[in-house]
Formats: C-alpha cells, structure tokens, sequence
C-alpha cells in the first residue's frame, strides 16, 4: 500500500505557485542522484512515459526531452539543467512552452531515523514551480478545458507517481516495495 501524505496549500509568492513532495530510499545519495542524472531509464515504469532523451552528462547545460502520452493527448517537454551539487542537489528549468523551474535534493538520513532492516537511506526532494498563466495557455488545454483536463488526469499523475516511485526503489534497492511519498505543498492556483 502506498502513503500519500499531503500537509498544507499555501498561497503562490508573486504569480508563482509550486509543489513540495519527498520520499525516503534505502541507499545512498550518491546513488539517487546518480539515477537522477540518467533519468533516460524512467520510461520502463510508466506506461504514459514515453521516452525521455538526454543529450549531455546529466551535469548543468543537460537537456532532457521527457514525452508524455494519454488519453488523445501526447506533449513533449524540454528542460534544462542549469547547477548541480554532487550527491545532493540539482537544478532545472524548462526552456519552452509551460514556464517552470525546479530542483531535486538528496540528503542523507540520520541512521536513528532508518527502519531496523536497513543501515543507509536517502531522502529524496522534488520542488517544482510554475507559472499557472503558462499552464492555462498551453496548447493541450486548447483540447480540453483546463479544469476538465486536470479532473481526468489528476488520479493517472497519481498512479504514475506511484508506479515511478516504486520502479525507483526497486531499480535501486533491488526489491520492488511500495514507497511512500508525502506533499508538503500543493499547488493553490490550479483546481486539485
């Protein structure tokens, strides 16, 4: 069974709104942000991933071209590496379409807060924030309404949230487990 955690909305800074989430490991940070940075073997857990090309080292100035399909719909989205800190963070930014920026952390658990049966862990950060008015102006909310389209798709993100976070853990545990993963901010300016 998988844990959702979800704790506050709070509202956007200055048109900007954005999501928190993170989720536990059991291995070290080397080696979550070394997957990280070959992101291009996530397609195989999810059946709405289509394919993610990479073009550089995974280092800033990486692109990542990351196609989603569902539904009637298929969109690809760029993004760009701009700072990296090995082991524990690394920053991107979408270079077209939809304006987002983000960055992913990798802090190494305090061994009292790892479960009895394991002797590393990893907790795992994901901030994303966006322009909401570049949401809106997509030209896939074009096709569908924007909060119709978010209603459909809301419980597929979940599910693929989930099969990628599980597809992760067992890619580098060595064990399929359901991870959990907990919000600790949701987005205020599009309907959830």
């Amino acid at each position: 069974m998988v844990v959702l955690k979800v704790y506050r909305r709070a509202a956007p800074p200055s048109g900007v709104d954005a999501i928190d989430a993170s989720t536990r490991l059991y291995v070290p940070p080397r080696d979550v942000y070394e997957f990280i940075q070959g992101y291009e073997g996530a397609s195989e857990y999810s059946p709405h991933l289509e394919g993610v090309e990479q073009t550089g080292d995974g280092g800033p100035g990486t692109v990542y071209d990351i196609t989603l399909s569902w539904w009637r719909l298929s969109w690809t989205s760029r993004s760009r590496v701009t700072a990296a800190v090995p082991y524990e963070r690394i920053e991107w930014r979408t270079t077209e379409d939809v304006r987002a920026k983000g960055y992913w952390t990798m802090t190494a658990l305090d061994p009292i807060d790892l479960p009895p049966d394991r002797d590393v862990g990893t907790e795992l950060g994901l901030r994303v924030e966006f322009d909401p008015t570049s949401v809106r102006g997509h030209s896939v909310t074009r096709v569908l309404p924007l909060a119709r389209l978010l209603e459909r798709v809301r419980p597929v993100v979940v599910r693929e949230c989930e099969n990628l976070l599980s597809g992760v853990a067992n890619e580098l545990e060595g064990a399929h487990r359901d991870v959990g993963y907990t919000v600790h901010r949701m987005p205020t300016s599009l309907p959830l």
